[in-house]
C-alpha cells in the first residue's frame, strides 16, 4: 500500500513539474516571440527611412496588413542585393 501511494505521489509531482514546465516555456517564447517582432518593426522602420518613405512608414504605424506587406518588400529587397553582392 505505501509503495502505491509513493507511486501516485511520484505521478502528481511528475504531473506538476511538467505543467510548470510548459507554462515557462509558453511564457519563455512568448517574450522571444515579442522581442523579434519589435526587432523587425525596427528594421522596417530604419528601411523606409534610408528609403526616403516616411509616408509609408507612418501609415504603417497603426496598419498591420501594410507592416506585412512592407516588411515582405524588405526581406525581397535584401535578398535581391545579398544575391547581386556574391
Amino acid at each position: 500500500m505505501g509503495g502505491q501511494i509513493l507511486e501516485l505521489e511520484s505521478e502528481r509531482l511528475i504531473r506538476i513539474g511538467k505543467e510548470q514546465g510548459m507554462e515557462l516555456g509558453r511564457a519563455q517564447g512568448m517574450e522571444l516571440g515579442r522581442e523579434q517582432g519589435m526587432g523587425q518593426i525596427s528594421d522596417l522602420n530604419a528601411w523606409l527611412v534610408k528609403q526616403g518613405r516616411t509616408d509609408e512608414l507612418f501609415l504603417s504605424f497603426n496598419d498591420r496588413e501594410l507592416q506585412q506587406k512592407l516588411l515582405q518588400e524588405m526581406k525581397e529587397a535584401e535578398a535581391r542585393v545579398g544575391l547581386s553582392g556574391m
